[in-house]
This record gives C-alpha cells, structure tokens and sequence, in this order.
C-alpha cells in the first residue's frame, strides 16, 4: 500500500497545481503575449509562425489552436496559450 501511494503522489500534487493554475489564469497580459496570440489567429501558415527568439512556440500554440477548433471548441489563441502555458 505505501509503494501505490508513493507512486501516485506526483501525479496528484501535478494535478492540484494543475488545478490551481486553471481556475486562476493571469490578467496581466503582456504586448507580447497578446501579439503571439493575434500572430496565431491571423496566421495561414506555419511558416508565418517563426519568431527568432521562440521558435518553437507560436508553431505549438497554432498547433494546439487548431486542434481546439477542430474539436469544436470555440477558443480564442490567448486561452489555448494561458492553458498550453499551465500544463
């Protein structure tokens, strides 16, 4: 019983911050934070999406948005970076 207990608690202290971070989502956004927001809703293609000094996240946060909007879920790029952002 002690191995089973030692063996989720990461998962559950993960998901208590998880948790946390969700219901309390910054208000304070940043001009850039809004621009990488607007630079993925505007955006027609990935290429578009490159930025010298973060290459990888304009490309992952268009990725996860269009999967949102794929799925039906009707989400503007700044929530789907807020939460990419707290997992």
């Amino acid at each position: 019983m002690n191995q089973t207990k030692e063996r989720f608690a990461p998962w559950i202290i993960f998901l208590v911050a998880l948790a946390v971070y969700l219901c309390f989502p910054t208000r304070n956004y940043y001009w850039d934070g809004i621009d990488f927001a607007h630079t993925i809703e505007i955006s027609g293609s990935l290429k578009s999406l490159i930025h010298p000094n973060h290459l990888v996240y304009n490309v992952a946060g268009y990725l996860i948005y269009k999967a949102a909007l794929a799925a039906g879920v009707e989400v503007r790029a700044l929530v789907v970076l807020q939460i990419s952002n707290s997992i």
